[in-house]
């Protein structure tokens, strides 16, 4: 996994979908699919363009219930992922 900057602001690729199909969650983008869990799903919600990998953290530590730190490593973990598959792209200073 590479370093990622919790400075950044993660934004999901315009080609990217989350979608809800009876209980199921994913993301599709062209003829890819992955299916995710609630906490994966709740991230790439915040993954706005306007929030921080921090303040997405913080944001999940609070509405999970999960210590910062746990939230910390979820959200980064998740971004850096889907940021490898090329369906989250990472920006510094969005709000300058």
């Amino acid at each position: 996994m590479s370093e990622l900057d919790t400075k950044q602001y993660p934004k999901l690729n315009s080609l990217a979908r989350r979608r809800k199909y009876d209980n199921c969650r994913w993301l599709i983008s062209r003829n890819r699919y992955f299916e995710l869990d609630e906490m994966p799903d709740v991230i790439l919600g915040y993954c706005d363009g306007a929030k921080t990998v921090a303040e997405i953290a913080v944001l999940i530590s609070e509405l999970r219930g999960i210590p910062l730190g746990e939230a910390v490593a979820a959200t980064a973990l998740v971004v850096d992922y889907f940021r490898s598959e090329g369906l989250i792209e990472c920006c510094k200073g969005m709000r300058d």
